[in-house]
């Protein structure tokens, strides 16, 4: 036998094997880490609408919430009044941000409030 048949009938067929088995294990945890990243993408997306929601949430009320802030001073009324302003503005734009989805969506929601609104008032404190 000469080189070529033996190259041919022998080393191709094994590197054909092999490298359909390693594109086999690339494709399926590559699959994996891409529906990964999409999740991860999708959380910022999300935080980041609920964090622009508490700004918008405290420009709409206005001066009179502007002055709470800027006196240093900010009662639970107030806050919660914010925060519910920023959670059905917030729940609006999720409900409408295309392929985002969390299971418990008020919780979530709840829980990105509480970074947002604290970023809020340490800027304005």
């Amino acid at each position: 036998m000469d080189f070529n048949a033996i190259f041919k009938d022998v080393v191709v067929p094994v590197l054909i094997s092999g490298l359909s088995a390693m594109l086999a294990y690339f494709l399926k945890n590559g699959v994996d880490f891409l529906k990964t990243k999409v999740k991860e993408s999708m959380h910022f997306r999300g935080a980041d609408v609920v964090s622009d929601s508490v700004f918008q949430a405290a420009a709409e009320l206005g001066d009179e919430f502007q002055k709470s802030l800027a006196d240093g001073k900010i009662t639970s009324e107030e806050k919660e009044k914010i925060k519910d302003l920023a959670k059905k503005l917030a729940k609006d734009k999720l409900l409408h941000l295309s392929g985002f989805y969390k299971k418990e969506l008020d919780k979530w929601i709840d829980e990105q409030l509480k970074i947002g609104l604290a970023k809020l008032l340490a800027r304005t404190l």
